[in-house]
C-alpha cells in the first residue's frame, strides 16, 4: 500500500486503518524476565473504555456517526438542522450535522445562511434549550446578534439548596450560600468553569442539612458566562419572556412535517447527498405550506381565487425554490468527486 499511488486505494486503507484502531488502545505491562532479571515492559492491545469521540460505526458509509436523541435513545446518522421564518412558517435554510455534533453548533451558520437566501436581515434567532447554552451565546454575542433560548434546567438535588438560591457575584469571584456565608476559594478548568469550595464553612452551618451531605462542604460550579445565562433565567421568567419563547413551536411543526416526508430516515450514503435529500424535503414542505396557506387566505374572503401571499413570503420561498438546479449540481460534483454510493435499498 505504501507503493500504491492510487487515491482510490489510499483513501480505502486509510478507512480501514482508522476503524481497526478507533476501539484499541496500546497498554503495558511488567513481567519478571528469566532467573530474577529485571522486569521487562510488554505492550498488549486493550480494547478502549467508552466510545472515542468521532467513531466510524459504519465502513460503507464513513460519514455517519453516533448520536443521541435523549440519554437513553441513541442513533447512529445525522442531524438535520433547519431556520424558520417565524411570521411566515417558511424554512428559509437548513444543513445537516454529524450525528455526534452538538445541536447548536452550526447555528450561526444557519442564520448567515438564512440571510443569504432570503436576503434580509436576521432581526432576533430563538431557539430551544439546546442553544441555551454559554458557549452558543457568547458566539452570537461576540457576533452582535440577538438569541432568545431558554437557559437548561438546573440538575435536581433531592430537595437541597440549588444552586440558584445561591448569590454568585463573577466580577468579585464570591459566592453566598443561603445561610449568608461567603466563599472566595475556587479552582479553574481548563475550559474556564471555577468551582468555588466552602469548605470549613460548612462545618458550623446550620443550614448544612439541607445544603449538602459532603463531608468537605458544598461546591458550587460557575460557569464562564455565568452573568449572561443569570440574565437569560431571568428574562425567561418574564411574561415576556414566555410569551417569546412559545414561538418555538414554528419550528417543532415544520420538523414534524419534515418527519412526515421521511426525513427522519436518510436514503442515501453520504452527508452530501444526505444535505440533497433535506433540501428536498424542504422545498416541498415549503411548497406545501404555500398552496395551502393562500387556499385559507382564499376561503377567509370567499373569493374564487387567491388574493395571493405577501410578496417578502413569496419571494423567499420561491428563491430556495429556484435555487434547486444549483444545489443538485454541487451534490453531483460532490458525489463524483468522493464516489459515493448508490441510494440505499429502502
Amino acid at each position: 500500500l505504501a507503493r500504491c499511488t492510487s487515491p482510490a486505494v489510499q483513501q480505502a486503507a486509510s478507512l480501514l486503518e482508522q476503524l481497526l484502531l478507533q476501539d484499541i488502545e496500546v497498554g503495558t505491562t511488567d513481567t519478571a524476565g528469566e532467573g530474577g532479571a529485571a522486569l521487562v515492559a510488554n505492550e498488549q492491545a486493550v480494547i478502549k473504555e467508552g466510545t472515542v469521540k468521532g467513531r466510524l460505526p459504519s465502513a460503507t458509509d464513513p460519514d455517519i456517526r453516533h448520536g443521541r436523541k435523549s440519554a437513553s435513545k441513541r442513533f447512529d446518522g445525522h442531524k438535520a438542522d433547519i431556520a424558520v421564518d417565524q411570521d411566515s412558517q417558511i424554512i428559509v435554510a437548513f444543513a445537516v450535522l454529524a450525528g455526534d455534533a452538538g445541536d447548536a453548533s452550526g447555528a450561526l451558520a444557519l442564520v448567515e445562511a438564512a440571510e443569504t437566501n432570503t436576503a434580509q436581515t436576521v432581526a432576533a434567532t430563538t431557539g430551544d434549550c439546546a442553544y441555551g447554552g454559554g458557549p452558543t451565546r457568547q458566539a452570537f454575542a461576540l457576533a452582535r446578534r440577538a438569541l432568545l433560548a431558554k437557559v437548561p434546567k438546573e440538575a435536581s438535588r433531592n430537595g437541597l439548596f440549588a444552586k440558584s438560591e445561591f448569590v454568585i457575584d463573577a466580577d468579585k469571584a464570591q459566592v453566598t450560600c443561603p445561610a449568608g456565608r461567603t466563599a472566595t476559594t475556587f479552582s479553574t478548568a481548563p475550559e474556564g468553569d471555577r468551582t468555588f469550595l466552602f469548605g470549613r464553612v460548612c462545618a458550623e452551618c446550620p443550614l448544612r442539612s439541607r445544603c449538602t451531605t459532603s463531608k468537605s462542604g458544598r461546591r458550587i460550579s460557575v460557569h464562564p458566562q455565568e452573568a449572561v445565562l443569570q440574565a437569560a433565567r431571568a428574562y425567561q421568567k418574564t411574561p415576556d419572556g414566555k410569551a417569546r419563547l412559545r414561538h418555538r413551536v414554528v419550528v417543532e411543526h415544520r420538523l414534524a412535517r419534515l418527519g412526515q416526508l421521511g426525513i427522519g430516515q436518510a436514503r442515501y450514503f453520504g452527508r452530501a447527498k444526505t444535505c440533497f435529500q433535506l433540501m428536498l424535503a424542504c422545498t416541498l414542505a415549503n411548497l406545501r405550506w404555500v398552496w395551502n396557506q393562500e387556499a385559507r387566505q382564499a376561503a377567509l374572503l370567499g373569493a374564487k381565487t387567491s388574493p395571493g401571499m405577501p410578496r417578502g413570503v413569496r419571494a423567499a420561498c420561491y428563491r430556495l425554490i429556484l435555487s434547486l438546479p444549483l444545489y443538485c449540481r454541487a451534490i453531483l460534483r460532490t458525489a463524483a468527486t468522493e464516489r459515493l454510493s448508490s441510494p440505499r435499498p429502502a
